[in-house]
């Protein structure tokens, strides 16, 4: 994946994220007011918990997908209070370790292969984004892991076209484009519970 063409793809990202968070947030809103004036419902608390989840989400595809400038930090609450929100609507729970802020395109790239481990656990589980000295390491447990080679082949293999991957694979592409940006190479890693990117 060319330069030209990641970046192409982050400018289509920022562009949706930024169109959908706003009226998304006004939907929360809303639906606050709303409650404020209506006995509890079964109803009322499905649609809030899926207003949160949107929220969550777009956040997270804002970093993940988003243009990034270059040295721009993003604060550790933000990172931590994207991760937690998206472990409530989820199977999987997110935890993030650093002791300093990360560099918004470090973490664009960190946010993408938590997606690709994201598809080994079938069953739920727990990923854990570590950031130290020595780079990233982003790890996911569960009870069963799913290991799709072909799939996993576009972080190693240069030879490996994105007009392979579906919707729901295209991390894998943008992972390994941003990573041949970076000059920087995935040490991938699977035990029979575990699946680890690191970089």
């Amino acid at each position: 994946m060319s330069n030209d063409t990641l970046e192409l793809a982050a400018l289509i990202g920022s562009r949706i994220c930024h169109d959908l968070i706003s009226p998304i947030g006004a939907i929360g809103n809303g639906l606050e007011l709303l409650q404020m004036g209506t006995p509890p419902s079964p109803e009322m608390a499905l649609m809030a918990d899926s207003v949160n989840n949107a929220n969550a989400r777009i956040r997270f595809f804002r970093v993940a997908f988003g243009k990034a400038s270059g040295g721009q930090g993003v604060p550790l609450g933000e990172v931590q209070s994207i991760l937690r929100d998206m472990s409530l609507s989820s199977r999987i729970r997110y935890e993030f370790q650093s002791d300093s802020a990360p560099d918004r395109a470090e973490l664009r790239t960190a946010f993408l292969a938590l997606l690709c481990v994201e598809q080994t656990l079938p069953m739920g589980g727990e990923i854990g984004i570590r950031l130290e000295s020595t780079g990233w390491a982003v790890t996911g447990k569960g009870p069963r892991i799913r290991q799709d080679e072909a799939l996993w082949a576009h972080l190693s293999d240069a030879n490996a076209t994105s007009t392979e991957l579906s919707p729901g694979q295209v991390q894998f592409g943008l992972l390994s484009g941003h990573l041949r940006q970076m000059g920087r190479s995935a040490d991938i890693s699977f035990t029979e519970t575990s699946a680890q990117i690191a970089f």
